[in-house]
């Protein structure tokens, strides 16, 4: 905690409105927290680097919860979870893994069911729009209404459409409603096929929303658990005030204290030492061996000379930069190998595995992930870095004085 601000409604400061708490190096990335007793909201704030990519927290004790999180830390996507308790939940997602952007789902309370749980009563997921497809057959929305056993599909507007095509499937019958008078309608075995698809696609989203309340309830666990464990670090270390205190369980030692140590350590060089150093010079390993010292007076290199320099040069930083983009492909092939390996081996064991096991594999998967994803931006960065460095270093040598006769002969 490096600060704490109350405000009060009154003059005499006794009704607090809101108090707000700053903090710093903690290693459950927590920055902020702002706590108003009167509506009993509490938000908080963290730093990227936490498990599941969580952003902000935001409570209202018996009513509402907000989970944001770092998207382009997420396998799905995923940019918030808003829950009217026991009434909605509500996923946004960014759009950059699927087309999928948006998913809800509506609860009704069953007396009936074990522990009180609600039970959905509807599902909706939302999808951006993909030019590739046609606006008939690109889906807009999809509504599992499960109290009545019905399934509406909405499609995506069409050019200069002030309308959109929609279909509804139940065993009862299907409803197809198309704005495209040329459109042919789809057959009856076509309808039968797309139905069956959906009543997977709507077991697949109960499965998903209840992963989501799941990990939800795991982040929520955690966040107490953390909160307790420095509350009893806290105390500890009010108890025990020796001439060098340790540090904290729940505090990371910044990253610029640690530079300042390991500087400190090293030992001081000398104006002599630092002076006795060769200077560096890019060229010199590249330069014919009677031009290896090269100065002023010195007679500059022929046209074949300066062109077997450049030549060399270059294709060494070339082999340079494809042995470290060779260096990190193979260990994404690693990686991508290692993971579809795992993925095969759940897929067949997963009706004998217990709970236990397919949290670890979830956690294996997650991390496996952030390791391909992290390869992945890395191996882009590089090859962009690439090209730039090659035209850097080209430039340089057609501007390098001993290097003239490349200039020359090109003018």
């Amino acid at each position: 905690l490096i600060e704490k601000l109350t405000i009060f409604e009154d003059a005499e400061q006794t009704v607090e409105y809101e108090i707000r708490e700053t903090y710093a190096n903690r290693k459950d990335k927590l920055i902020t927290r702002i706590h108003k007793p009167a509506d009993g909201m509490t938000t908080e704030n963290f730093e990227p680097g936490r498990p599941r990519g969580l952003k902000k927290l935001i409570e209202v004790e018996g009513k509402r919860r907000e989970f944001y999180f770092y998207a382009s830390s997420r396998l799905d996507g995923l940019v918030s979870r808003i829950e009217n308790l026991g009434v909605k939940i509500s996923h946004t997602y960014d759009g950059s893994r699927d087309t999928l952007i948006f998913r809800s789902a509506s609860y009704m309370q069953n007396p009936e069911a074990p522990g009180g749980e609600n039970q959905i009563r509807k599902m909706t997921e939302r999808y951006k729009r993909t030019p590739d497809i046609d606006a008939e057959q690109d889906v807009a929305k999809r509504t599992f209404d499960v109290a009545n056993a019905v399934t509406k599909v909405r499609y995506h507007y069409g050019p200069d459409r002030v309308t959109a095509s929609w279909r509804t499937y139940s065993k009862a019958g299907h409803t197809v409603v198309q704005v495209d008078p040329f459109s042919r309608p789809p057959t009856d075995a076509v309808m039968l096929e797309e139905f069956q698809r959906l009543q997977a696609a709507e077991r697949e989203c109960t499965n998903q929303m209840r992963e989501s309340d799941r990990q939800a309830k795991e982040m929520l666990a955690k966040r107490a658990d953390e909160e307790t464990l420095i509350e009893e670090a806290m105390n500890e270390a009010a108890q025990d005030m020796g001439d060098k205190p340790a540090m904290p369980a729940h505090l990371s030692v910044s990253v610029y204290d640690t530079a300042r140590s390991k500087l400190a350590a090293q030992p001081e060089q000398t104006d002599e030492s630092e002076g006795s150093k060769v200077p560096h010079d890019y060229l010199t390993p590249f330069l014919p061996a009677t031009h290896t010292h090269m100065s002023k007076d010195d007679q500059p290199l022929t046209r074949e000379e300066a062109l077997a320099t450049r030549d060399t040069c270059l294709k060494s930083l070339k082999d340079r930069l494809v042995e470290r983009a060779n260096i990190v492909q193979s260990r994404l092939d690693e990686e991508n190998a290692a993971l579809s390996k795992r993925q095969a081996t759940f897929q067949r064991n997963r009706d004998h595995m217990e709970a236990s096991d397919e949290a670890e594999y979830e956690r294996y998967c997650q991390e496996a992930m952030f390791r391909i994803q992290i390869l992945e931006q890395r191996l882009d960065r590089h090859t962009e870095l690439s090209l730039h460095k090659y035209a850097e270093m080209d430039a340089r040598l057609r501007n390098d004085p001993r290097l003239a006769a490349l200039a020359a002969s090109s003018n």
